[in-house]
């Protein structure tokens, strides 16, 4: 396919027939369809030639048709381009046609940069897709590199930018499940170290990897005990420990309303003896009301609350069900009313560490 398409010039219209006046199009036409003549030797073009149209058509070429320069620079890029190299004819080639058509210089870095960037993008892509480089693969890579004319430091970043994409993306798929395991993690650092990039995560990124990994452990492996700042039983381990505010579910009054059968009788004007009785009727609501502050501990037996006021036990195989909230957890007993532990840090840790030690204790 050539790069450069030969086209029939605009007819002149009536009034640039009546006033001597060129279609200034015609003139982007000419220097395509004189580029289409010297296609296969770009270095046979001469600027004579330019400015000869300038005069031609009276027009400022260092100042006008900057879009259509840089479109007709660029079909030629994508030509030279097609073999997936540069050769030393073709940048000669590329040097003369930017002179020919006084494109700028930020402009052809920008294309050229683009062009071949795209291409060693999509070779490095085809070469880390399975996880592995060789030094087959990296002297392929190489030579694709040296054959574009990038730099060292453009394609590195594009490397690094690709495998980092095929690490993040293993990532992602081993973390679907908000779990990280042993294997996982191993699997992501192979590939890492195959792909000879540095794992590097966020801030947010690394705590949530974190959280996972201590998700797996608290379903599939022994449960890392915390240090106990109070006395524990023989043979009992803590496990977590957070500042709460404890709720219980209060019933309340919200109003008093007065019903019973009656019917009256007119006295005078105004005035109606009521025959029957009236019984007041309370209406009440359960909510949640604040009883205590204090800390929480939870151990391989119980729940433990040391508070400001009191301090209470609730025994794990006392514990009927409990669901966890943004907020805290509502816990609900085998007797009594419902509990709820107002606390917003590690509420999803503290409630996978409840399931299993619940599921545990129940097995003894």
């Amino acid at each position: 396919m050539n790069a450069f398409t030969k086209k029939n010039l605009e007819k002149q219209s009536f009034f640039q027939k009546i006033f001597k006046k060129l279609p200034k199009q015609n003139f982007i036409i000419e220097i395509e369809n004189y580029l289409s003549e010297h296609e296969n030797d770009i270095s046979d073009i001469s600027i004579d030639f330019v400015n000869e149209l300038v005069s031609k058509y009276k027009v400022n070429y260092d100042k006008s048709f900057e879009e259509d320069k840089k479109r007709l620079f660029t079909q030629f890029l994508n030509k030279v381009l097609e073999d997936e190299k540069i050769s030393d004819n073709e940048s000669a080639s590329l040097k003369a046609l930017q002179k020919f058509l006084q494109v700028k210089d930020i402009f052809i870095n920008k294309i050229l940069t683009e062009k071949t960037s795209e291409i060693y993008k999509s070779k490095v892509d085809d070469v880390i897709k399975d996880g592995v480089v060789d030094d087959k693969g990296k002297e392929y890579i190489e030579n694709i590199r040296k054959n574009l004319l990038l730099s060292d430091s453009t394609a590195k970043n594009i490397y690094n930018a690709e495998a980092q994409k095929l690490l993040t993306d293993l990532v992602n798929n081993s973390i679907k499940d908000e779990r990280l395991s042993p294997d996982e993690e191993k699997q992501i650092n192979e590939l890492a170290k195959n792909l000879d990039v540095r794992i590097t995560y966020e801030e947010k990124t690394k705590a949530a990897l974190d959280k996972y990994k201590l998700f797996w452990i608290i379903e599939n492996g022994e449960i890392p005990t915390i240090s106990s700042d109070i006395n524990l039983q023989k043979s009992e381990n803590l496990y977590f420990k957070t500042n709460i505010e404890w709720y219980e579910m209060k019933s309340v009054t919200q109003r008093v309303n007065y019903s019973g059968v009656s019917t009256r009788i007119k006295i005078c004007k105004g005035v109606y003896y009521k025959i029957g009785s009236v019984a007041p009727e309370r209406v009440t609501q359960d909510i949640w009301k604040i009883v205590d502050n204090g800390t929480l501990y939870l151990t391989s037996k119980r729940i433990i609350f040391i508070g400001t006021k009191a301090n209470k036990n609730m025994k794990l195989d006392k514990i009927l069900a409990f669901e966890p909230y943004r907020n805290g957890v509502q816990i609900d007993k085998d007797t009594g009313k419902a509990t709820f532990f107002s606390f917003t840090n590690n509420v999803d840790v503290f409630s996978l560490l409840l399931s299993r030690l619940m599921n545990e204790y129940s097995k003894k």
